[in-house]
């Protein structure tokens, strides 16, 4: 094969390999949610909570959006209070007398990205979503970052201190495959909340950031079967005769 020929060949097959992968990409936007452990002693433990379709932007009122977060968390007071938007992400929570809630929505489709209950003078839980069932994995080098960053205020950490978790809590996930197939498939935004369990006295060391990515992605994260032969000779031949 001479060298005009191979320099042709291997233009042709990247070309190939990035149309492939962006034709794997969500024409549905999806919604990704990490939670990060071990945030105020710098030992971060990451899991990958849900991915899920954005659905029908149709803008739901409050009465609309209580409900849902009164279905998912029943055993709190139905009086979730909207304490602002930031982005697509709006934050709702319950003051706990003794037992409250904290809840990400997103406004355009009401749904309930994330919910977690706070105690006074105890620790609450985190009650949605499950974890994924998707298996992840950690990759070698960083996915592209995100196009949009909002850092949701928290009683803690101080206005010093945020920027710098935030930014090493983004660090563990752009480390994650679910991450890289975000970053593939173009701009994406990621909004920053900290979870503080409990109330009354804060204890940081329980806190947990929350992170929630939003654009399209590819598979196995869009719902697509997830490819396990690799990039064999016959998969190369396949983008050359679609």
């Amino acid at each position: 094969m001479n060298r005009p020929f191979r320099i042709a060949f291997l233009l042709l097959l990247t070309l190939g390999f990035a149309s492939s992968a962006l034709a794997d990409c969500s024409e549905t936007e999806m919604s990704a949610v990490f939670l990060i452990s071990g945030v105020h002693d710098l030992e971060m433990s990451v899991d990958v909570l849900a991915v899920s379709p954005v659905g029908e932007a149709t803008y739901p009122d409050m009465t609309t959006i209580n409900a849902s977060l009164q279905a998912i968390m029943p055993s709190v007071p139905p009086l979730f209070s909207h304490r602002g938007t930031f982005g697509n992400i709006g934050v709702f929570s319950v003051d706990p007398m003794d037992f409250g809630a904290t809840a990400l929505v997103d406004m355009r489709d009401g749904q309930v990205l994330f919910g977690g209950t706070v105690v006074w003078a105890g620790q609450g839980e985190v009650v949605h979503p499950a974890a994924s069932t998707h298996e992840w994995f950690l990759r070698p080098y960083p996915a592209i970052g995100p196009g949009y960053l909002y850092i949701i205020p928290s009683e803690w950490p101080s206005d010093e201190e945020i920027d710098y978790f935030v930014d090493d809590g983004l660090a563990q996930i752009l480390a994650t495959d679910v991450m890289e197939s975000f970053g593939n498939c173009g701009e994406y935004s990621v909004t920053a909340f900290f979870y503080l369990p409990t109330v009354g006295l804060i204890d940081p060391t329980v806190a947990q950031l929350v992170l929630v990515v939003q654009g399209s992605c590819g598979p196995p994260w869009n719902g697509e079967p997830v490819a396990n032969e690799g990039q064999t000779w016959s998969r190369v031949k396949e983008l050359f005769h679609r």
